[in-house]
């Protein structure tokens, strides 16, 4: 069985975090926003909309989850985040002060698309949007207000169903179950022979 490597994402201060988050058709967390506007509310859902707003809600960062990726110098991986690198995440995004940083597609800024919430999921503490139950505890969560008309076609059009954030990072492969064995036999190995001596 061919098995893939599991890379965990961390932050320091070297990097500088998510500097934009982008409007896409294929969100790498598999979920796709809410959207506000004069269209039904997606069944999947069950949320209501508002016919005067132009607003897209949804997860932009999903805690804990294995997003899968595929470059030349790893080849074939998971990345995956977990809550408190979430956190710094959002720390360094407000510091920098990168509320407004929208692009389409990973590819073009936009103007007219502000942010009007950002959130992380903590349903100990009530934060637990309905309609996504499903999204892991610590996931990050992002509302933002369209008001370029053209970028609203768009997603009305289903061009763009979700978001992905751009961000400078580091990667640590998650050692495997077998890695993990590994170590604690090598550990008993030391301990044996500490006491044979």
């Amino acid at each position: 069985m061919l098995s893939i490597p599991i890379y965990k994402v961390y932050v320091d201060d070297s990097v500088e975090g998510v500097s934009k988050i982008s409007l896409v058709e294929h969100p790498a967390v598999e979920s796709n926003f809410l959207v506000f506007n004069e269209q039904e509310p997606s069944e999947a859902f069950k949320f209501e909309a508002n016919e005067e707003q132009h607003i897209v809600f949804g997860c932009a960062i999903r805690a804990d989850y294995l997003i899968y990726r595929r470059d030349q110098e790893r080849g074939e991986f998971y990345v995956t985040f977990d809550k408190q690198t979430i956190r710094d995440l959002v720390e360094k995004f407000a510091e920098n002060d990168n509320f407004n940083s929208v692009n389409l597609g990973h590819k073009e800024d936009t103007d007219g698309v502000y942010m009007t919430q950002m959130f992380i999921k903590n349903v100990d503490a009530g934060v637990d949007p309905k309609g996504f139950e499903d999204i892991e505890d610590g996931s990050l969560f992002v509302e933002y207000k369209v008001n370029n008309q053209e970028v609203w076609d768009k997603v009305k059009n289903g061009d763009f169903k979700g978001f992905s954030i751009e961000t400078t990072m580091k990667l640590m492969e998650v050692p495997t179950e077998q890695q993990m064995e590994e170590v604690e036999e090598d550990e008993i190995d030391k301990i044996i022979n500490e006491l044979l001596k």
